[in-house]
């Protein structure tokens, strides 16, 4: 006869799944049948035998594991090593993104991943205070340009905003542009709009060479060259610079 085992979180039962519980004593060459408990399960298949007084092998119930992979998460990776009890998976969003609800680990508990996976949100960001007199226009991946007015309004990740001066003769001191990365403008900070004080140079004359006989030299000073642009084309007009 062998005594019966006590399986924790399991019961043995005599011959079969549907066989009558094994208790006390049982006569040699008797197998056992062993059925955990809800949430766990055999450490490994075992039918232990009664061999003269002894068990071949004595089974054990341990929780459950998950069978199934955690969840998958939208705009996110989940990195896991295992699937057994206890088992964690952690959550990441992608760049560019951020966990707005949900938890960033879950773990496998009696068969079933525990926790609510996070979801995953493009980064806004923050409405920009200008000075007066400064506009700005969103510039969407697609080039379509709306104006960016109220102050609720968040720009979606990788969008650009251009700034502008209300009204005429006024010039911008500062960035132009600014995109938004990863949850901030870069650059950051709004530029300014000043008065211009005077015309400005055409950009073209900015790349213009004149030969010297086109330049009439009208006075030399050691700190100051004073020339006329006779004829090149820029002007019916002959106009002065001083440089």
């Amino acid at each position: 006869h062998c005594k019966v085992p006590t399986i924790a979180w399991g019961k043995a039962l005599i011959g079969r799944p549907d066989g009558p519980p094994a208790v006390n004593k049982v006569p040699s060459d008797t197998t056992l049948w062993v059925r955990c408990d809800e949430n766990y399960q055999l450490r490994r298949t075992l039918y232990p035998r009664c061999d003269n007084g002894t068990w071949t092998g004595i089974p054990s119930c341990v929780p459950k594991d998950c069978n199934d992979r955690p969840p998958l998460v939208k705009n996110g990776i989940a990195r896991f090593y295992g699937t057994k009890h206890n088992d964690r998976v952690i959550y990441s969003c992608y760049v560019g993104y951020e966990a707005v609800r949900g938890s960033s680990v879950l773990t496998c508990r009696y068969g079933r991943w525990v926790g609510t996976p996070p979801v995953c949100t493009k980064k806004k960001c923050p409405w920009i205070e200008s000075p007066a007199g400064v506009e700005k226009w969103l510039i969407g991946p697609e080039g379509i340009k709306n104006q960016w007015t109220r102050p609720q309004t968040t720009s979606d990740n990788e969008e650009l905003v251009q700034f502008q001066c209300i009204g005429k003769g006024m010039a911008l001191r500062g960035h132009t542009h600014a995109i938004c990365l990863n949850g901030q403008w870069r650059p950051p900070g709004s530029p300014r709009c000043v008065r211009q004080m005077h015309k400005q140079i055409p950009h073209d004359w900015l790349f213009y060479r004149a030969s010297a006989e086109q330049c009439e030299l009208i006075t030399e000073h050691p700190h100051k060259l004073t020339w006329t642009i006779l004829d090149i084309g820029l002007s019916n007009t002959q106009d002065s610079y001083i440089a």
